[in-house]
């Protein structure tokens, strides 16, 4: 039985990293530049290299399983290994059958909104491998409650706080759907519910002061810029009395429409989420109860957001973690429910999988197309000023660029609606017209020079 097990694990990990490798197959194999974050290809990430934003366990395991190195492929491989294992995680904390943990790694995996997170390659592999302790962590606060399992939850949670923060949405809406299970399930009464959350919130609060404690001797030791929008916090009265606003977020987010992403996308998992909801609600004995644990859910979803000074800099990427965190439970819902319903969710399943892998290669596709445009466009610059008789091969020449011209926008078919900017923009925003590969380094035009608002880029 032991070994059975484990096969159907080793099973499910390698045909969903398989099904990931020819969904991502053309990017794997075309290499991918990004903006200055991609220094640390040549460089290399270290412990230090993350603590200018107070995020001391950011590079951890990617100094002790890569030694430093940040390798395209390898890095994004690991990454993929990371969710399939994570996947295999959530359906053991929901109870799931192992046959249904594959469908949660192709769903979180082959997402398209997941650009948003590849895009910085030197950080993907932490991202998952940061959120996978965390999913990890939840099986603490599972059964009798001990000290060696408080110690350590809190020893893994201040390791999380200073990886990536915004993951935690991912994590707190996995917990409360958790609760949310136990609480219609029977499993869990109202005070065993309110228990396990006040335990927690202790936990977090213990983890917080460590946090802090970090915080102050690297801030005393001047390793943190204090200027980084995101080691900015809410003073706690502003957190309160955003909260309504947030629980309104958490639940109109689902709307949200971004390039690429449109409304065949967004349909499906608005109906996963809607009807696990709905599903959840009915069976439930207790109205009241069951309504306030589903508006913790979607609150959860919005930790990164509840908690920032500054949100508005990074939206689409900490948008991610909660969204994710909602379609999960509403996966989960929909497979713990009777078959009809199950039906549902496959033929909802079947549809939106098609979708995000046609999503995905025209992703693929823009980034690569509009990233021979710049390129091309960046050679002309060059030739232009070395075929002009005043030339000096002595002299360095500065290329200004205003704007931006972003090829990408070129080879995207459809239509930018209203608000798609942002998440085009943010999944896209390498252009060579404004960044210079370090290849370059010598050439006799700075192509990395141009002009945003104020600012030079070199």
């Amino acid at each position: 039985m032991f070994n059975k097990e484990y096969k159907n694990y080793a099973k499910t990990i390698c045909v969903s990293l398989g099904l990931l490798c020819v969904v991502y197959f053309y990017m794997l194999c075309n290499f991918w530049w990004g903006n200055h974050d991609w220094g640390y290809l040549k460089s290399g990430a270290s412990i230090e290299s993350g603590l200018f934003e107070a995020r001391y366990s950011q590079h951890l395991f990617t100094l002790l399983f890569l030694d430093a190195h940040i390798l395209p492929v390898f890095t994004f491989l690991s990454g993929f290994i990371c969710i399939v294992i994570q996947s295999i995680l959530i359906g053991k904390y929901f109870e799931l059958p192992n046959k249904y943990c594959a469908l949660i790694a192709l769903f979180i995996g082959i997402n398209p909104h997941i650009y948003a997170l590849m895009y910085y390659v030197y950080l993907f592999f932490p991202f998952m491998v940061w959120s996978l302790v965390g999913v990890s962590l939840l099986f603490l606060l599972e059964g009798r409650l001990k000290l060696y399992k408080s110690l350590l939850f809190v020893l893994g949670f201040v390791g999380v706080l200073g990886s990536y923060p915004p993951n935690l949405a991912f994590v707190f809406v996995l917990f409360v759907g958790k609760r949310i299970f136990n609480y219609v399930e029977n499993k869990e009464k109202t005070k065993d519910v309110i228990l396990r959350m006040i335990y927690l919130g202790a936990l977090v609060l213990i983890s917080a002061i460590v946090y802090k404690l970090i915080y102050g001797y690297l801030l005393e030791k001047q390793f943190i810029n204090t200027d980084m929008y995101n080691i900015k916090i809410k003073p706690v009265r502003e957190f309160v009395f955003d909260l309504p606003i947030e629980l309104w977020r958490g639940f109109s987010q689902l709307f949200f429409v971004f390039s690429f992403m449109g409304l065949g996308y967004l349909i499906p998992l608005v109906l996963i989420v809607l009807l696990s909801v709905g599903s959840v609600f009915v069976k439930a004995t207790n109205k009241v109860v069951i309504v306030i644990l589903i508006m913790s859910l979607f609150l959860a979803s919005r930790f990164a957001f509840a908690v920032s000074g500054y949100p508005e800099f990074a939206v689409f990427r900490l948008m991610y973690w909660g969204r994710l965190g909602l379609y999960v439970f509403g996966m989960v819902v929909l497979l713990k429910e009777k078959l009809a319903k199950r039906n549902i969710l496959f033929v909802l399943m079947c549809f939106l999988f098609v979708k995000m892998i046609m999503i995905n290669f025209e992703i693929q596709k823009v980034q690569n197309l509009g990233f021979i445009a710049g390129r091309l466009y960046q050679k002309r610059l060059i030739n232009t000023v070395m075929m002009n008789k005043n030339y000096d091969i002595n002299d360095e020449y500065i290329s200004f660029s205003f704007g931006q011209p972003n090829f990408r926008e070129r080879f995207y078919s459809d239509n930018i609606k209203t608000g798609e900017l942002l998440g085009l923009n943010l999944v896209f925003e390498f252009d060579v017209a404004n960044y210079l590969f370090w290849e370059e380094e010598k050439s006799p035009v700075i192509i990395g020079a141009g002009v945003s608002g104020s600012t030079l880029l070199r």
